[in-house]
C-alpha cells in the first residue's frame, strides 16, 4: 500500500518537497497544510489550524509520516504532538528546537562543547549591554535571542549603541546576542539526522544581503554544491560541529530527528580553513530548497 504524507507549511520549500516525494512510486495521497497555489498541482491544500487538528486530521486519514516545514510550529510543539499520539513525525520536539529558538542557547552550548563560535555575550538590558560594547572591538554582530533575520553588523560604538536601542527598546526583546564579527565567508549544510546518525546535504552557499548595500534577509538565494567545501572540509565539518551537537542532544535525553541546519563562517587561519559555528536551525531553510 502506498504511504500517504502531510506536509506542513505553504511556501516554496514545502513546493519542493512535495515535487520530491511525489517522485517516489511508494507516495501514494500527499495532502499540505495550508499548502500554496502550487502545491495544489501536487496533491490536496487542507486547512488546519491549530496542533489539535493536525492530529486528528493526521490520525482520520492514516497518514504514514507528517513532515513540518517551517521552524515555528515545531517551536511551538507539533512534533511533541504528533508523537503523543504515536504519529510518525520528521521534525525535532519543542526542547530540542530551542537550538533554533534561542541563539544564546546555541551559543553556550557551542561553548560547552568546544565547537569553534565567535567571542559573545548575553546581555539582558539596554544599558548594561551600552556599557559592555565600549570595551569591544569592532566590528560587532548583534541580534536578539530568538534568531529574527534582521541582525545589524554594527562598524563602531555608534552603530551598536542605535542597534541596542532597537532591540531593546523599540522592539522590545528581553535578551540580545552581542558576537565579534568574523571575517570569511558563509556556508550553510543540513544533516538529516536520527539521534547519533545523519546524513550530509552537499553545502551551499547561501546569499543574504539585499542588493549591494541593504540589509541581511533570511537569504535571497543559495547555489550548490560549491566549490570552497570539498569532502575533506565537509567531515571537518560533521566532526568539530554536527556529531558533538547530535551526541549531546542525545545525552540530555532529548535525541535530535529532523534536519540539523547549520551555517558556519569559515575563517583562514594560520595556512588553513576553519569552520565556525554561527547559528543552528532545526528545519529546511526557503532560499536552499
Amino acid at each position: 500500500m502506498k504511504k500517504k504524507i502531510l506536509i506542513i507549511g505553504g511556501g516554496a520549500r514545502e513546493y519542493a518537497l512535495g515535487r520530491k516525494f511525489r517522485e517516489d512510486a511508494r507516495i501514494g495521497d500527499i495532502y499540505f497544510s495550508p499548502g500554496n497555489g502550487g502545491t495544489q498541482s501536487i496533491g490536496e491544500n487542507v486547512a488546519l489550524e491549530n496542533h489539535e487538528e493536525v492530529v486528528r486530521f493526521a490520525t482520520d486519514k492514516h497518514i504514514d509520516l507528517v513532515v513540518i516545514g517551517p521552524q515555528e510550529p515545531l517551536i511551538e510543539g507539533l512534533s511533541d504532538a504528533l508523537a503523543l499520539a504515536e504519529i510518525k513525525v520528521f521534525g525535532p520536539s519543542q526542547k530540542v528546537s530551542i537550538l533554533e529558538a534561542s541563539k544564546s542557547f546555541t551559543k553556550n552550548l557551542a561553548l560547552n562543547l568546544n565547537i569553534p563560535t565567535s567571542p559573545f555575550f548575553i546581555a539582558q538590558d539596554y544599558d548594561t549591554a551600552r556599557e559592555q560594547v565600549q570595551s569591544c572591538d569592532f566590528p560587532l554582530v548583534i541580534g536578539p535571542d530568538d534568531l529574527i533575520q534582521n541582525i545589524v553588523i554594527a562598524k563602531n560604538a555608534q552603530e551598536a549603541q542605535l542597534a541596542l536601542e532597537r532591540f531593546f527598546v523599540q522592539e522590545k526583546h528581553s535578551r540580545v546576542v552581542v558576537e565579534q564579527f568574523l571575517e570569511g565567508f558563509e556556508l550553510s549544510i543540513l544533516a538529516l539526522a536520527h539521534h547519533q546518525g545523519f546524513l550530509l546535504l552537499p553545502p551551499c552557499q547561501n546569499y543574504k544581503q539585499l542588493s549591494d548595500n541593504g540589509p541581511r534577509t533570511g537569504g535571497m538565494g543559495a547555489f550548490a554544491p560549491t566549490h570552497f567545501c570539498d569532502e575533506a572540509f565537509k567531515q571537518k565539518i560533521a566532526s568539530t560541529i554536527v556529531t558533538p551537537i547530535l551526541d549531546e542532544m542525545v545525552r540530555q535525553g532529548t535525541p535530535f530527528v529532523g534536519v540539523l541546519f547549520v551555517e558556519i563562517m569559515v575563517v583562514p587561519t594560520e595556512g588553513q580553513l576553519e569552520p565556525y559555528l554561527l547559528k543552528c536551525r532545526c528545519a529546511f531553510w526557503r532560499s536552499g530548497m
